[in-house]
């Protein structure tokens, strides 16, 4: 690779350096036609119009030209005289010498002796120094004599390593010899010795910069030797030395400032800033590439580190830094239970507890030295805290719960003490998480009591999670009645949000909702919830109300068929009148809405919303069971219904409750008959009913009641005539004329068109069909003679009417003009 670069750069230079001499004499042509133009006009800072340079520049573009009593006297600028014809041919004749030089030096690289190579390189760089001269001294173009100089200066480090790689240097410094970092490292401090000389020749702050960099460099390949060990490199050993670099350059420009006593304080201290992070980004990754298997470079590089950006953050006042600390320190805490774990110095159980403390040593420290809190560190202790005291709860069940549970219980406390800061958002941060870790700690018990054979599911689960929820209750009680009894903590810490009394009334729920199955100490859970029911109801908000009441009816179903032993009926009657005892304290209580507001509270009906679950009880206790289910759901439905529910709304509300008191009417258990006929009848009569209950809830609506209640009565007295015809029961058939004749009275009363023509056609079609057989019977001459009786009866009508000048139609219209249909 270095022979390619080589020959790459010998090949080069011919293109490379014939450009350069035509753009230095397109620059000196440039250059003369500028002072042709300050000769012409006069002013040194006049802007010509068409200069492609100041086209950006609107301002100036439109500026006038100056007038001759505007021009200002100046002294006259010294101005390089033109490159004389001899001048030019020496620059024409030095590049044919060097271009002569490369040439031969190309040809015949492959057949030269390493020594020949070495040479031709220190001669490459004499070269670039020689022209860098002429740069200088004769053209007077000082950056491109600065380019050279720098060309010249960089090929004296290749040379050296063109030299190492041949093994002229001698063994020890060559690439596979044990100075081989000390040979780069000396290439790059001589690359630096000359950018510094040439910026006292130069004077340009490039050279500096470039010669701090190349010094840093160096650094990290004397680093690299001092790691070098029987010819292997240690990381640990690198990481470590690379820190303590970083470590003094920091102190030099951050504490002692030695840059401010220099004339090169801004390079030094922008190149020292961004070596020390570029070291520190290379041996921090080290240390946690390591952490699963620390080294003794790991603890140094986390221990030294901490230390820095502790002292840099107080003195600094950086933050970021407090921050990155508390990182740092809850890994190394966790690195060093890791490596006295893996030791067997220490158990797993032990190194977690270990891990627990050091990390709540790490809070403390963090919480209570002013200078070093700030949020975001206390809370990252905290959470490693809480990780850890999960975790070594759960290595505990088996080894022992004791300071697992001292130090849970501590950061448990110490969340639920965070709900009582004065900044609202970690208010609300710490209300959210205080249950969680509370909730490990009851599973991690039930589990314990479980393998440790003390108590068997499900009677652990509920005596750990009824305790837990009592706990939970009793946390949610003290905290609501802190303003009341500890006024003056309440004053200087006011609780700004409920969320941490929602956050512990919802997790009993969460913990006791999958657990209702039947135990010894079900009594537990179920007191449990008693007194959540009492404490969600004096919050602001007794939505959680809800829940406790779903889940106490849940609980006491299974007490009950736990304990009482009795029939189906009786449990049906207990259900049924629990149930209703709940809507009426529903409609009684809760009368108003089933959401309302109440001396700035929210108040839900509790009543209504927990005790539908008793419905889904009722059932599969008996064959009476659908007909109180149905009942149930009707009067649920009907309980719905409050005193600001619109009208539409509740007659929806009612007719579905109609519809499921029909339905529980058809399952009864009352007015039950073998006789078909007779059940039919009672069917039809609940239909009817139900028509005249949907006539009667939308009545607000008259025609659409009408049109509906009709439709429902038309169903129903066909169906009534269907089963008249279909028994053929004399006394059948006289009941049905009966309903009918009473149904055409009535609507003759009321005078309505459409029953009086729907009972007058049945009353008729009952006659015909009953009188089949004997009008069957009847010769055919009868039916023409009686329907020319017909015949002639209808024409006589209709000549008397035309006599007076009227028609049948128009009488029969008078008739029932004032009619309704």
């Amino acid at each position: 690779m270095l022979e390619i670069f080589v020959i790459t750069l010998i090949l080069g230079l011919p293109i490379a350096i014939p450009a350069f001499i035509v753009a230095l004499i397109v620059h000196l042509h440039n250059k003369k036609q500028r002072q042709n133009n300050l000769n012409i006009y006069g002013d040194p800072n006049y802007v010509s119009r068409f200069d492609a340079d100041t086209m950006t520049n609107t301002a100036n573009l439109y500026q006038p030209m100056p007038q001759p009593a505007q021009l200002r006297s100046e002294k006259p600028k010294k101005h390089r005289e033109p490159m004389s014809s001899s001048a030019v041919m020496l620059l024409i004749g030095t590049a044919l010498v060097v271009l002569s030089g490369i040439a031969f030096g190309a040809a015949n690289w492959l057949s030269t002796s390493p020594l020949g190579r070495v040479f031709i390189i220190c001669i490459a760089s004499v070269v670039a120094f020689i022209i860098s001269f002429i740069f200088m001294k004769l053209v007077k173009l000082r950056g491109t004599s600065s380019a050279f100089f720098m060309v010249g200066s960089l090929l004296i480090p290749v040379a050296l390593v063109i030299a190492s790689y041949y093994f002229m240097l001698g063994r020890w410094l060559s690439f596979e010899g044990g100075g081989r970092f000390l040979m780069f490292a000396s290439a790059f401090m001589i690359t630096s010795v000359g950018c510094f000389i040439g910026h006292k020749i130069y004077k340009t702050n490039h050279f500096v910069y470039s010669g701090l960099s190349m010094l840093s460099a160096a650094l990290l390949f004397i680093a690299l030797q001092t790691a070098l060990i029987d010819n292997e490199t240690s990381m640990s050993v690198f990481a470590s030395v690379l820190m303590i670099f970083q470590t003094i350059l920091t102190a030099i420009i951050y504490i002692f400032r030695v840059h401010e006593k220099t004339r090169f304080s801004e390079p030094i201290k922008l190149i020292s800033t961004i070596t020390s992070v570029g070291y520190a980004l290379i041996y921090l990754s080290y240390a946690i590439a390591t952490s699963e298997d620390p080294t003794f470079g790991t603890f140094f590089i986390y221990i030294l580190a901490i230390a820095q950006l502790i002292g840099y953050g107080i003195s600094k006042n950086q933050k970021w830094m407090l921050v990155i600390q508390t990182i740092l320190s809850v890994m190394l805490a966790f690195i060093t239970s890791i490596k006295l774990n893996n030791e067997e110095l220490l158990s797993d159980a032990v190194s977690i507890n270990l891990f627990l403390a050091m990390v709540t040593v790490i809070f403390l420290f963090n919480r209570f030295v002013p200078k070093m809190r700030n949020v975001f560190s206390v809370s990252i202790a905290l959470a490693s805290m809480s990780l850890g005291s999960m975790a070594a709860l759960n290595e505990g069940i088996n080894e022992g719960m004791l300071i697992p549970l001292f130090f849970s219980v501590l950061t448990s406390a110490i969340i639920y003490l965070y709900c009582f800061d004065r900044r609202t958002p970690v208010q609300i941060a710490a209300g959210l998480i205080s249950p969680a870790l509370p909730l490990v700690i009851a599973s991690d018990i039930r589990i314990m009591l479980r393998i440790r054979h003390i108590a068997e599911t499900p009677s652990n689960i509920h005596i750990v999670y009824g305790a837990a929820a009592i706990i939970f209750v009793a946390i949610t009680a003290v905290i609501t009645a802190i303003p009341k009894f500890a006024f003056d903590f309440h004053a200087n810490h006011p609780r700004k949000t409920d969320i941490v009394l929602y956050a512990n009334m919802a997790a009993p729920l969460l913990i006791l909702m999958p657990h209702t199955h039947s135990s010894a100490f079900l009594v537990i859970p179920i007191i449990a919830l008693v007194a959540h029911f009492c404490i969600a109801n004096t919050m602001k908000n007794n939505i959680m109300a809800v829940g406790s009441g779903v889940l106490f009816s849940v609980y006491l179903m299974q007490l009950l068929e736990d304990y009482a032993k009795i029939s189906d009926a009786a449990m049906l009657s207990i259900l049924f009148s629990s149930f209703l005892m709940i809507m009426a304290i529903s409609k009684i209580v809760f009368g108003k809405a089933i959401i309302s507001k109440k001396d700035g509270r929210i108040v839900f009906d509790t009543a209504l919303l927990s005790g539908w679950v008793i419905i889904p009880y009722m059932m599969d206790l008996g064959n009476i069971s659908e007909f109180f289910v149905y009942i149930s759901a009707a009067v649920f439905t009907a309980c719905l219904i409050k005193k600001n529910t619109k009208d539409n709304i509740a007659s929806v509300l009612l007719s579905i409750s109609a519809v499921l008191s029909a339905m529980a009417l058809f399952e009864r258990p009352f007015l039950l008959t073998e006789n078909e006929m007779i059940a039919n009848k009672i069917s039809f009569a609940i239909v009817a009913m139900l028509g005249a209950a949907f006539r009667i809830i939308w009545r607000k609506h008259e025609k659409g009641a009408k049109i509906a209640s009709n439709v429902i009565f038309i169903s129903t007295f066909s169906a009534l005539m269907i089963d008249a015809l279909y028994f053929e029961n004399a006394g059948n058939t006289v009941f049905v004329l009966a309903v009918t004749t009473a149904i055409l009275i009535v609507s003759f009363m009321i005078k309505s068109k459409v029953w009086f023509s729907v009972s007058s056609i049945a009353i008729a079609a009952i006659i015909l069909y009953s009188a089949k057989d004997f009008l069957g019977s009847l010769s055919g001459w009868v039916y023409l003679f009686a329907a020319g009786l017909i015949l002639i009866g209808i024409a006589a009508i209709n000549e008397y009417y035309k006599q007076k000048g009227e028609n049948v139609k128009s009488k029969l219209a008078g008739v029932f003009s004032d009619w309704r249909w």
